[in-house]
């Protein structure tokens, strides 16, 4: 099935004026899942915020959607950026994906709500250093590879900007 065009602007001023999810989903033709696909789209590209979805928790009743939206999007990772992990050393793990909160790893073995200390090197970048970071494992799956995606926990000053000057350059 082909989706349906929904002018953001529009479902963007329905939503401010206090439409129901109900009354939405009949204006647009959608499902519920339809509904919480487009809203997770709005905030995604900020075009909507995410406190003004929260503080209309009809949109959201029984859905784990508003949790699941990223605060701040992902930039993808073209080439390989490898991270390692202190606790081990002779670890290699590359680095899907990143935002200044957190990051997708292929190779990084861990728990959920464990803590990790991790680090970056950049051979192919000569304007930033390496840097270090705590993360806290939220997610891992195994099915194709060894994926963890990490929340950025604590993070100096010094490594914050060039976490920031990576994250443009890989944009």
């Amino acid at each position: 099935m082909i989706g349906r065009e929904i002018k953001a602007a529009r479902i963007v001023r329905d939503i401010r004026s206090g439409m129901t999810p109900s009354q939405l989903m009949s204006k647009y033709r959608i499902s519920q899942q339809g509904l919480h696909d487009a809203l997770t789209k709005l905030v995604t590209h900020k075009l909507l915020q995410k406190r003004e979805l929260s503080d209309k928790p009809s949109l959201y009743r029984d859905s784990e959607v508003l949790h699941q939206i990223r605060r701040l999007p992902r930039t993808q990772v073209r080439f390989p950026l490898q991270v390692w992990d202190f606790g081990q050393p002779y670890s290699n793990a590359l680095i899907r994906d990143i935002s200044e909160k957190g990051l997708c790893t292929v190779g990084i073995s861990s728990l959920p709500d464990k803590s990790l200390l991790l680090q970056l090197r950049s051979g192919q970048f000569d304007d930033w250093n390496t840097f270090g970071f705590q993360a806290t494992c939220r997610w891992i799956s195994t099915r194709d590879e060894l994926l963890a995606g990490f929340e950025i926990t604590m993070i100096s000053e010094e490594g914050l900007g060039q976490l920031r000057s990576l994250i443009r350059t890989l944009e």
